[in-house]
């Protein structure tokens, strides 16, 4: 027997708010996790070229197999300035807005984090910087419970239209959280760039069931859901083979609790020598996770994009290589980004790139 995606989900969500005890939370991704730095590594707040950097990435996944596909969306910025001056460190500041919303019961999940960074020079003719970086944020979760429905719910004639008897605790739940990170940058003189970090994030390991809160209404209950630290390791070289070409490739590994990710992903880029400004990118990218004590390939994906004068966009897709509802309902992901760049003002200012 085969059941729907939006049946199974349902399940999912009627046993994870009712029967889990000692649940684990686990967090979104991206496919341009790049174009979103500090969802990935604080410390990478302010690794960029130029002044300013304000941008948007939305997360389109499963459509085909869902009525309302899972969605994502964060809005970014953030603004850099130099410290001391000669031989200048560099601070950085940076804001993000974060929205995951999971199918048709509207189980929301809310961020604002902001983020602070300092990146200590340490060769100046190489570009070589380390960088700490420290962010706060505020979650807010929320479940509708109007399309849920329950057992005792079914009368038979009618389906589902009776009065549940389910005790229901409330359902907005909001809490604190912090992350740090370290990451280090180079650039030579040949334009060849190298960067690599490490970050730990929700250093609180905050319980987000909403049974934790102190007025939910059975104080008997024990149930949590905690969301357990996500470590993050990345790594990026890009290397400029000609005046018109460039490549570039990143590594991401990302691990909460048993989960564990794994991203290679390289991008092709050609520069019109005739077009200042402008460039077009390509690439492929493969991700793999562990399911069942075995590490697998999950997606296949492919990101395009285009630059100009400090404008970027970038659009990607995902292919599921899962067999769950692949071959009856197929399980791809598009993802969109648009991120603009304050125009670079100081050549001997930070510029590594991420």
């Amino acid at each position: 027997m085969k059941f729907s995606p939006n049946y199974i989900f349902s399940v999912l969500v009627a046993v994870l708010l009712l029967n889990g005890h000692g649940l684990k939370g686990q967090d979104a991704h991206f496919t341009q996790y790049y174009q979103v730095p500090a969802y990935v590594n604080p410390a990478l707040v302010g690794n960029f070229n130029g002044l300013f950097k304000v941008g948007m990435n939305y997360r389109d996944q499963w459509r085909p197999a869902l009525d309302r596909p899972y969605a994502t969306f964060t809005a970014t910025g953030e603004s850099k300035f130099l410290v001391g001056q000669r031989d200048p460190d560099v601070a950085a500041l940076g804001i993000m807005f974060f929205s995951d919303q999971i199918s048709k019961y509207d189980l929301n999940t809310t961020q604002i984090a902001l983020t602070g960074s300092y990146h200590k020079l340490l060769d100046k003719k190489t570009k070589q910087y380390i960088g700490l970086g420290y962010q706060a944020a505020i979650f807010q979760k929320s479940l509708n419970y109007e399309d849920l429905t329950f057992g005792d719910q079914f009368n038979a004639i009618d389906a589902y239209s009776n009065e549940t008897l389910e005790i229901l605790p409330g359902n907005n739940l909001g809490f604190f959280d912090m992350s740090l990170g370290v990451d280090y940058s180079y650039t030579s003189t040949s334009d060849k760039e190298f960067n690599a970090g490490i970050s730990v994030f929700h250093l609180t390991s905050p319980n987000i069931s909403f049974f934790a809160q102190e007025d939910q209404v059975d104080k008997d209950l024990n149930i949590n859901a905690v969301l357990d630290p996500r470590w993050s390791a990345h790594a990026s070289y890009s290397l400029p083979t000609s005046d018109a070409f460039s490549f570039q490739t990143r590594a991401l590994f990302m691990s909460q609790d048993q989960h564990k990710l794994y991203v290679l992903s390289t991008l092709f880029t050609y520069k019109n020598p005739r077009s200042e400004g402008k460039k077009f990118y390509f690439g492929p990218a493969f991700r793999f996770s562990n399911r069942l004590d075995k590490t697998s390939l999950e997606a296949v994906m492919l990101t395009i994009g285009y630059d100009f004068k400090g404008l970027n966009l970038g659009l990607s897709y995902d292919y599921n290589t899962n067999d769950l509802f692949n071959d009856r309902y197929g399980m791809s992901t598009f993802e969109v980004s648009i991120n603009y760049f304050g125009q670079y003002e100081n050549a001997d200012a930070f510029c590594p790139t991420f």
